[in-house]
C-alpha cells in the first residue's frame, strides 16, 4: 500500500494505492489518526487507486469514521472503483459514509 497525503484549503485528502488489508490497514489507520490528532477534520479517502480491501480494511475504516464523528468532523469516499466498491455496497458501508465519483466532486460537496 502506498498512501500520500495532500492538503486542499480546508481538506485533506488521503490517496490510497495497492491494498487495504491486514498488513496495511495498521498504517494506514496510524497515519491517518495522527491527522485527526493535528486537527483535521475534513478527509477525502481517494480510493481511485485501491485495489482491494479486506475485511480489516473495513474495520480500519470504520475506526476512522468513529474518531472523525467524536471530533466532530467529517469522512467521505471518493472513486470506489470494481471490488472494493463491491465490499462497500455488501458491507452497507456505502450508506454510512459519504461516497463520491471523484475528487472533485467530493472536495466540492463537502
Amino acid at each position: 500500500m502506498e498512501l500520500t497525503l495532500k492538503k486542499v484549503g480546508q481538506k485533506a485528502i488521503a490517496r490510497i494505492k495497492g491494498q487495504l488489508d491486514t498488513l496495511t490497514t495498521p498504517e494506514f489507520n496510524k497515519e491517518l489518526l495522527k491527522l485527526i490528532d493535528k486537527g483535521e477534520r475534513k478527509i477525502i479517502l481517494d480510493f481511485s487507486e485501491l485495489d482491494f480491501t479486506s475485511t480489516a480494511g473495513l474495520g480500519g475504516i470504520l475506526v476512522l469514521v468513529k474518531r472523525m464523528k467524536d471530533e466532530k468532523g467529517g469522512l467521505s469516499v471518493a472513486a470506489l472503483q470494481g471490488q472494493v466498491k463491491k465490499v462497500f455496497d455488501i458491507s452497507g458501508l456505502s450508506s454510512g459514509i459519504p461516497d463520491f465519483d471523484t475528487v472533485a466532486d467530493a472536495l466540492e460537496k463537502t
